[in-house]
């Protein structure tokens, strides 16, 4: 009798008392959860991919991962190589759009210390997949060679390695590729031949390069070398024996030469002379003379225009 009577005095009103527990419920949990301290968290997501096949549209990189935890409890301490964020899409057999839940896993030290919630946003992500696909496309490096020389210099040569590279990604991606380009090659200023190692610049973030990523470029400078024509020189006699004279003043000449355009640039008018040898004149007359020139280092001479010149001697 007695326990039918407390049963009966229980169960009288029951919706309002279980109403009541629930609210007494939610507010317990929600005064809990108002005083639990967040730690938000940015964390790379990992995918799980059947290797046959390949992201074919971009996704988020990095998830945003929350971190709930009793304020007496160091919850800041939680970094994101504690918490590994992945999707999973290694059961895939066809190209296709596929929506997946992110799911995380703990893997740090840190997480030891149970915090009471991690919550990840989004829940899930749609991934585009198509078939992987490699091929091998050529370098071009001479297009992305800019800037000239130091005056005077010029590019004389080029060589680099490797010439071709393996690139791997989607197949609507891959099949659009037809060349791999380096990052700029600058010349400016250059004076000597060089070596460097450019890298090879990003066709599409979902297309990958196999392989170092690198190219060993090679670049031989050499010297500009010109011809130069220079007229209306004087024509000096050199070595005449001093009883003897030139009657007539000699024509003018011209001269034609070719050296680097440094060394042609700071040639002064007095730096080249024509003249006659007349070292072998011992009697008047008239003798045929061939015209000769005193040059600079490293300027070559061409040709003399006249080749040679009567002069008509006489003595003093």
């Amino acid at each position: 009798m007695k326990i039918d009577s407390f049963l009966r005095r229980v169960l009288r009103n029951w919706p309002p008392k279980i109403i009541s527990l629930v609210a007494a419920v939610l507010l317990f949990v929600f005064n809990r959860m108002s005083n639990l301290e967040e730690h938000p968290l940015y964390v790379p997501l990992s995918i799980r991919l059947n290797p046959d096949y390949a992201i074919a549209a971009p996704i988020r990189e990095k998830i945003s991962v929350i971190v709930r935890g009793d304020p007496d409890l160091d919850i800041h301490q939680i970094t994101p190589e504690d918490i590994e964020v992945y999707i999973d899409l290694l059961h895939v057999e066809k190209e296709d759009e596929y929506t997946v839940p992110i799911q995380y896993r703990k893997i740090g030290p840190a997480l030891e210390t149970e915090p009471l919630s991690i919550d990840i946003e989004p829940a899930v992500i749609t991934v585009k997949l198509e078939k992987n696909l490699q091929k091998s496309v050529e370098i071009e490096v001479e297009k992305n060679i800019k800037g000239t020389p130091a005056r005077g210099y010029m590019l004389g040569g080029l060589t680099y390695a490797p010439t071709v590279v393996q690139i791997v990604g989607p197949r609507s991606k891959v099949e659009k590729v037809e060349k791999a380009t380096t990052e700029v090659i600058d010349l400016s200023g250059r004076s000597k031949n060089f070596n460097m190692t450019v890298r090879l610049v990003s066709i599409d973030p979902l297309v990958k390069f196999k392989g170092s990523g690198y190219v060993e470029f090679s670049a031989v400078i050499k010297e500009i070398v010109e011809e130069r024509l220079f007229e209306k020189k004087i024509i000096t006699s050199m070595n005449l024996v001093e009883h003897m004279v030139v009657e007539k003043t000699l024509p003018e000449g011209s001269i034609l030469v070719k050296a680097p355009l440094l060394v042609l640039d700071r040639i002064k008018p007095n730096d080249i002379r024509l003249y006659i040898d007349c070292s072998n004149i011992k009697d008047p007359g008239k003798h045929q003379k061939r015209i000769k020139a005193e040059v600079p280092e490293r300027v070559e001479i061409l040709s003399i225009t006249p080749e040679t010149v009567i002069v008509d001697f006489v003595r003093k």
